[in-house]
């Protein structure tokens, strides 16, 4: 990665590929390419179980082994790991949020998420930028969020019930509450019964929410895109373009990928990236890692992908990952709350405002106005160990409602105009941080950009980017390469 990428977002170049490490589930023969772990086939459920407890209790001061609190549909637990130095401490640092397997046929995307954790893992004290990032920053991964399509898919008997089919009940990735409804890209079925009512949904909803989730990175196959917000073409922009664009620009750049607004591989609702911007303001993306669907003899290609060898000689999604990691860590990309508090306290982040969904179509092609409903406010932001307090947080301002009751949609995708913004943020129940603490943004750009406000600064910024990144001319894949598995 050349130095200097990413200087307009202050994130230093990206470091070397690494060897694999001592964590690998089991002793295979030297070989180049190999992953972080060693592993050369597929994984189970079982063995994912397995390694995430394997690592969390091989390194208890680094992982820790967690389960989300809602059991899925068909009642089984869904496990993940949190990766950093004293990781079990409430410490208020900010997040990379990873997960893999929305899809119970991707199984690629579940395999590139827990390669990086045993990345990060084992070359802690090894690697500066590693050790670095760990200190400034908490990973949290969740390699299989569909467990229940996940099994389903891996069976090798079709004898069983449920049967062995690819395609069944309700598309997770089409359950999250923000502009859910609308049936672009699904339909009544595949949507679920309403916003955010599947478990899974839930648990990645309760992660974003009790963490300070900056970026959120979530695996999918295939096509070799990096996909951001809009997911519907007439919602425009995101008001943080500018900065969403150049961090996709600069994640391209290391692993070859294609990256593009959502809409314009091809338009849907109810996907996680665009609840975790318009809800957090964390910045939200959906890898579409390789180039073919069938996981059939494909595990050479999961290896080459990630390590940029092979087919992909130079192009890694270890280093585009490590870029993300890098400006979720930066302060520069988040606020920053500053202050004093008893130790042992418990300090609280809150925000207060309505998400809406789409205008809701229905099976018979009645449309239903949208629906609102609140975005959980409290966020337990850590517990700090003395006096002195650093918070990492999303930034201040929120997104605000994407739609009216009147089914408008508000000015540029969802966002209310500068001046009823300012004041919705003045409203008293919407105040800044008090008692002793205050919010310390990243400077004008910064405060300037969470309001879709696009200054100097950060045309200056996005014009350094423009000119170091080298603009890619490869065919835009066709939505048929990015078919999805409903759970």
């Amino acid at each position: 990665m050349g130095v200097g990428l990413l200087a307009g977002l202050g994130i230093p170049a990206a470091g070397a590929t690494a060897a694999a490490t001592t964590d690998s589930p089991a002793t295979v023969q030297q070989q180049a390419p190999s992953l972080p772990s060693g592993r050369t086939t597929y994984r189970t459920i079982t063995d994912y179980n397995d390694e995430m407890l394997a690592l969390s209790a091989r390194h208890p001061g680094l992982v820790k082994h967690i389960t989300l609190p809602h059991k899925t549909r068909q009642g089984r637990d869904v496990y993940g790991i949190e990766v950093t130095h004293d990781v079990g401490a409430a410490d208020g640092k900010p997040v990379l949020l990873m997960m893999g397997v929305h899809h119970g046929n991707e199984w690629p995307s579940g395999e590139h998420t827990m390669e990086f954790a045993y990345d990060l893992i084992g070359n802690d004290g090894k690697d500066p930028q590693v050790t670095r990032l760990l200190d400034k920053a908490r990973v949290i991964f969740v390699p299989v969020v569909n467990v229940d399509g996940f099994v389903i898919n891996r069976r090798t008997s079709c004898g069983l019930s449920p049967t062995c089919a690819s395609s069944a009940g309700v598309d997770i990735n089409r359950n999250y509450p923000f502009g859910w409804g609308s049936n672009a890209g699904s339909n009544a079925t595949t949507r679920g019964p309403g916003p955010g009512s599947e478990p899974e949904v839930q648990n990645i909803m309760d992660l974003t929410k009790n963490n300070q989730v900056t970026v959120l990175i979530t695996n999918h196959t295939s096509g070799h895109t990096v996909l951001r917000p809009p997911l519907e073409k007439r919602a425009g922009d995101t008001p943080d373009e500018a900065v969403y664009a150049a961090l996709t620009d600069a994640i391209t750049a290391e692993n070859g990928y294609t990256g593009m607004k959502s809409g314009f591989d091809y338009e849907t609702t109810g996907e996680t990236p665009d609840w975790s911007y318009y809800a957090t303001r964390g910045l939200g993306f959906t890898f579409e890692i390789m180039k073919t669907q069938s996981t059939n003899n494909t595990y050479s290609e999961v290896i080459e992908d990630y390590t940029g060898t092979g087919r992909y000689e130079g192009k890694s999604n270890r280093e585009a990952f490590m870029v993300a990691l890098e400006y979720a860590a930066d302060p520069a990309g988040h606020a920053v709350i500053t202050g004093k508090a008893p130790k042992g306290a418990v300090l609280k982040i809150t925000k207060d405002f309505d998400l809406w969904t789409a205008p809701i179509r229905q099976a018979n092609n009645v449309v239903d106005p949208p629906h609102e409903g609140p975005h959980p406010p409290g966020v337990d932001a850590g517990r700090p160990g003395q006096r002195q307090v650093r918070l990492a947080r999303q930034p201040v301002r929120t997104a605000g409602p994407g739609l009216h009751r009147d089914r408008r949609r508000r000015h540029r995708a969802g966002q209310l105009h500068q001046g009823e913004l300012d004041a919705h943020l003045r409203s008293p129940d919407r105040r800044g941080p008090r008692d002793g603490a205050r919010d310390r943004r990243p400077g004008r750009a910064g405060r300037r950009a969470a309001a879709g406000v696009q200054d100097e600064v950060q045309r200056q910024r996005t014009e350094e980017l423009t000119d170091i990144t080298k603009r890619r001319s490869r065919a835009v894949p066709t939505g048929a390469a990015r078919r999805r598995c409903i759970r």
